[in-house]
């Protein structure tokens, strides 16, 4: 009683008893309920997506991507993915990266499809509902290693879709999603656990044998369930991506562990990974050996050089290495012969953004446009700048869609 009262009680301090953490895992449901009661920031989505639970970026009923009408006669490079995917606004994100690079962007135009807080389910069932569409695209399938997590999870910040199995064979549930997330609440309410026993389990003072204290949490058995239910999902997706003959790479992103430490992938889910992604034969980008390489070649580099501080996802320059791979890999792939090249210079790409950036210079009631942008989205002139002519670039260079957004859609997103 006192511990309840503690915990949600409107008092300053106890930090570490009003974190979810100190009583459940992530990827126990229960975990994102209590969270939702203590922290006043987290709110379900107030229009939840049907299929998904939450998108960004796409047409709600088409899932067509906003920048789709941008690639043009390009071959499109499809990004899944969570927030690592998506990026957070204070870094340079993998589309501004590689869409400027007169290399890459010559006949490659990279498509943004990551998500914040989406699982391997989501990405995945966003990935099966976009990639089909799309002439001959590059599938870049990202994911944090905590997303096997989330694969299991009926709701975060709010309810979702999640897989499961059922007599060995991999089910969807959780779908459709209510559309009153009260009314998904109140018929799925958190356990009737007790809080203090919780809060034993996962504390130092927990004096039980590891069997024994796993038995009462679960861990064990929600690990086994993770994997099996990853390792079927991985699969069944590999195999719709080959036998539409779509080009693809996995692109495992890490956390702000200590990459450099000896045993770093002596974790279970990178142990996982590496072996379903073996067995499978799955070409994939393995971030942490990446940032390893890089951080060892440049000694000087701590590990906020690579993590933005505080908030743990990746920074500008970890973006940057990751994009080096990714051009590497589209430049290597070999062309889908039902291209014809273009005849751009490699230049004409960084000579069309000079020469607009200097016509929105010379444009007095412009410029007080997008220095009010430029405030709006807290970031300089000269940015906002080279962003908008930029996008003015890509008007240029691409045709508008056939595609009506907000009609519907049957065959291919083509780009020529």
């Amino acid at each position: 009683m006192v511990l309840r009262w503690v915990v949600f009680g409107n008092f300053d301090g106890f930090q570490k008893l009003k974190n979810p953490g100190s009583y459940y895992y992530e990827w126990d449901e229960d975990y994102w309920k209590l969270n939702l009661v203590l922290d006043t920031t987290s709110r379900p989505p107030r229009n939840p997506h049907p299929t998904l639970g939450w998108v960004q970026k796409v047409n709600r009923e088409t899932y067509y991507h906003e920048e789709g009408k941008f690639v043009g006669r390009r071959r499109p490079v499809l990004l899944y993915g969570d927030s690592f995917s998506m990026c957070i606004d204070s870094v340079d994100c993998f589309e501004e990266i590689l869409n400027v690079d007169a290399a890459f962007s010559r006949h490659n135009y990279l498509l943004n499809y990551g998500v914040g807080g989406y699982g391997v389910c989501q990405a995945s069932l966003l990935c099966r509902k976009t990639a089909p569409h799309y002439e001959k695209p590059l599938v870049i399938f990202g994911m944090l290693t905590s997303d096997l997590d989330r694969t299991i999870l009926p709701m975060r910040t709010g309810q979702k879709p999640y897989y499961d199995l059922v007599d060995d064979s991999l089910t969807l549930k959780g779908y459709p999603i209510d559309s009153s997330a009260s009314h998904y609440f109140a018929e799925h309410p958190r356990s009737t656990t007790s809080l203090l026993f919780r809060l034993f389990l996962k504390s130092k003072l927990n004096f039980l044998p590891y069997r024994v204290s796993s038995w009462f949490d679960g861990r064990e058995q929600t690990k086994a369930r993770i994997m099996a239910v990853n390792r079927l999902l991985i699969e069944h997706l590999v195999a719709e991506l080959r036998t539409m003959q779509i080009d693809f790479v996995f692109l495992i992103f890490h956390y702000e562990d200590d990459m450099m430490a000896p045993d770093s992938e002596d974790n279970w889910r990178d142990q996982f990974l590496k072996k379903t992604m073996a067995d499978n034969q799955i070409p994939y980008i393995w971030s942490k050996g990446i940032i390893r390489a890089h951080r060892l070649a440049h000694p000087e580099n701590t590990h906020e050089t690579y993590i933005v501080s505080g908030n743990g996802h990746p920074t500008t320059l970890y973006n940057q290495l990751i994009s080096d791979e990714i051009k590497y890999i589209a430049l290597t792939q070999p062309r889908p012969s039902s291209f014809v090249a273009d005849t751009l210079d490699d230049e004409l790409y960084a000579v069309r953004i000079a020469r607009n950036m200097r016509a929105l210079y010379r444009d007095s009631s412009a410029i007080a446009r997008l220095t009010q942008k430029a405030a709006d989205n807290d970031i300089a002139l000269d940015r906002q700048v080279y962003l908008d002519a930029t996008y003015l670039m890509n008007l240029e260079l691409t045709q508008e869609s056939p595609f009506e957004p907000d009609g519907v859609f049957e065959g291919k997103w083509r780009q020529d």
